[in-house]
């Protein structure tokens, strides 16, 4: 099934809206993709570091820094928030110019898998020239 795309609903906006807020008090500059790397390093390292019976849901920490990556795409590329539904379920995204990309799961297989945050910032360039024409 093709996904199907509607606005965000109030209570995704205000989700949103909190992440972004909790990104700036933390000071992480979602203008700069290597920053939101480091970032994702630094709570990849954190909670690996937790023995592995006392660790937290990663999930918070996931969608955050999907929300700092998403934003990062939405500044720079004429993308928008969505929410994308199809056979496998909802998810939040980012889409325009053809293409669709669902940050929080791109940060979730990368988590699962332990690879590091410099997959971001290769990430975002690749999307942005992609969806910037030239």
């Amino acid at each position: 099934m093709e996904p199907t795309y509607s606005d965000l609903d109030e209570s995704t906006e205000q989700f949103v809206a909190e992440c972004l807020r909790a990104l700036q008090e933390i000071q992480v500059d979602i203008s700069d993709a290597k920053a939101i790397g480091i970032y994702y390093d630094q709570m990849l390292a954190e909670w690996l570091a937790a023995p592995e019976n006392e660790r937290s849901d990663p999930y918070s920490r996931i969608n955050l820094i999907g929300v700092a990556l998403g934003q990062h795409l939405v500044q720079f590329t004429p993308m928008k928030w969505v929410i994308a539904t199809d056979d496998l379920g909802v998810e939040l995204a980012v889409r325009g110019s053809g293409w669709l990309v669902y940050p929080p799961n791109a940060v979730a297989k990368r988590w699962d898998e332990r690879e590091g945050g410099a997959f971001i910032p290769t990430f975002a360039r690749e999307i942005i020239s992609l969806t910037i024409p030239t």
